[in-house]
């Protein structure tokens, strides 16, 4: 039901659904597989039943036996992340964080076409392969190793250099950590060792409650050789504060916080249209209101910045 996320119901292998509606009018967002081929559906207060044509979006399927080296070991999930070579672009169709069963792991409603493929797992180093897909077809990756790669040691500190214990690190990009959660954590001294380092996953993410996402491009192999630990500094960062004014707000409410291509966060507007990203590290962001037709803006945070405002005023 559009504007409540959170009542979300799947159909069955027939395709019929039943659900309970407020006794009024309302929309229904439906979409395929990855919310892909989205629609929305306007049902009348009186309507008991009736048909929806949503055409599925072209698809394969991966299969894959996934195990860690050395020994073999079978991983309990992987992060699966898919890129369109053809997209001049270059950004992710899907990062999905698949759990496996004894290192398998089968997804379906996969894009089609020049397609790369990677597996992410956490301590290992990643593994890619580029693979053109078809429409409806099954590809079995077979038995993908991964690698430990190369070991990194660093130490995280606050901007006045005292350690900050329990900091998340991974390697892979920010959004990420919305899609599980890392195992290694810095210690009491601000210490962690990481494994997985290669060319291929060379961006090092590191995030703490309280403090600014800090990304950090390794340095190979001069990071990985060096005698003394990688100091990462954590700043308090910056607050995006956003603002709906006007006749109406958004029905679904939802604001989202991107960052080149990447979407970072979404939350929701509260009763006054007001909604609060906190925490952001330097950089340029865009804001943007789903279901609103006006354009997005974009924020420029630089180091130091407290609070940033952007408003967006909604007439009829």
């Amino acid at each position: 039901i559009r504007g409540k996320p959170s009542q979300v119901i799947s159909t069955k292998q027939n395709g019929r659904f039943e659900m309970e509606l407020p006794a009024r009018g309302v929309e229904l967002v439906v979409s395929f597989g990855d919310r892909a081929n989205q629609k929305i559906v306007s049902i009348a207060a009186e309507a008991e039943e009736l048909m929806i044509e949503l055409q599925p979006p072209a698809s394969a399927t991966l299969i894959a036996r996934v195990a860690g080296l050395p020994g073999r070991k079978a991983v309990p999930g992987v992060l699966l992340r898919l890129v369109e070579l053809e997209n001049t672009a270059d950004v992710d169709l899907q990062a999905r964080y698949i759990d496996t069963l004894n290192g398998t792991f089968r997804k379906e409603h996969v894009p089609t076409g020049s397609v790369s493929i990677e597996i992410w797992c956490d301590g290992y180093a990643p593994f890619q392969i580029v693979r053109v897909l078809k429409p409806n077809e099954e590809y079995d990756l077979g038995d993908v190793l991964l690698s430990p790669g190369a070991s990194l040691r660093g130490v995280v500190q606050d901007a006045d250099g005292n350690a900050v214990q329990g900091a998340m690190v991974l390697l892979g990009q920010e959004t990420d950590f919305d899609l599980f959660v890392p195992s290694v954590r810095s210690d009491h001294d601000g210490g962690f060792t990481i494994q997985g380092v290669t060319s291929a996953s060379k961006q090092l993410i590191v995030r703490s409650p309280g403090f600014a996402a800090s990304s950090v491009t390794l340095q190979l192999p001069r990071d990985v050789l060096s005698a003394d630990p990688l100091v990462i500094k954590l700043e308090r960062g910056a607050t995006i504060e956003v603002l709906v004014t006007g006749d109406n707000l958004p029905e679904d409410r939802i604001v989202y916080l991107r960052r080149g291509a990447a979407l970072l966060h979404s939350t929701v507007l509260d009763d006054l249209g007001r909604a609060w990203f906190a925490n952001r590290s330097a950089g340029k962001y865009s804001v943007m209101l789903l279901g609103s037709a006006l354009p997005e803006q974009v924020v420029d945070v630089k180091r130091d910045d407290d609070v940033l405002r952007v408003r967006f005023d909604i007439r009829r």
